[in-house]
């Protein structure tokens, strides 16, 4: 079963923001749905194949909100 997870940070550090889109792109490619930006938030919503990604995402940049927005 798939879920969009949302990946959301207020971190004002472009190399951080960058380092997450980055990192989203290579795992899910054309995954990701949607991509919002108000500097200093930056909001990605990505489909990803299970929920277990959400502790990844977390591990990875533990300053980001990570949450599962949509399960189908």
């Amino acid at each position: 079963m798939s879920v969009i997870i949302t990946v959301e940070t207020s971190n004002g550090d472009d190399e951080i923001r960058l380092s997450i889109a980055q990192f989203l792109h290579e795992r899910f490619g054309d995954g990701i749905k949607n991509c919002c930006i108000f500097l200093p938030t930056v909001s990605f919503d990505v489909k990803a194949p299970d929920k277990s990604w959400v502790a990844k995402i977390q591990a990875k940049f533990p300053g980001a909100l990570v949450k599962v927005t949509e399960e189908n």
